[in-house]
């Protein structure tokens, strides 16, 4: 068994193990899904879905973030788990996020789930105080 594999199990029992740690690792590389990221989806939903609205914020922000690099025909494949992940990310904005800097990510993700390529990737740039962005229009790089 792979170590990601074994990492999803302990990951799946508690949401504040280390195995989170591998989770991430291994299906994000500088800010993007790797490539096969979006099979994690149905195994994200079912684990969210079972933790309480605290302990699922991290999964829920991994999860918008390998959606928003999901393509067709995966996007369409997954669409069922993106409306359960979206949804219960919108359940944990409601009832409030744990801080500042996670209501951005929580949105973040939310972005990546209805497939925002800009925002869904780049929202989190504002914890920092800034965000770069392409002008949609003229493709100019704005700050």
């Amino acid at each position: 068994m792979t170590a990601l594999r074994l990492a999803m199990i302990d990951a799946a029992a508690d949401s504040r193990s280390a195995a989170w740690d591998v989770v991430w690792h291994e299906t994000i590389d500088q800010g993007e899904a790797v490539m096969g990221s979006e099979t994690l989806l149905p195994w994200l939903a079912t684990v969210c879905a079972g933790f309480s609205i605290r302990e699922r914020e991290k999964a829920l922000v991994l999860a918008g973030l390998i959606a928003v690099d999901t393509v067709d025909p995966e996007r369409g494949r997954y669409a069922g788990e993106i409306a359960v992940l979206r949804a219960l990310t919108v359940e944990n904005l409601v009832a409030g996020a744990s801080d500042e800097r996670m209501f951005v990510y929580l949105q973040q993700a939310v972005l990546g789930f209805d497939g925002d390529d800009t925002w869904g990737r780049r929202l989190d740039l504002i914890n920092d105080g800034e965000a770069g962005v392409e002008c949609p229009s003229c493709e100019a790089e704005l700050l």
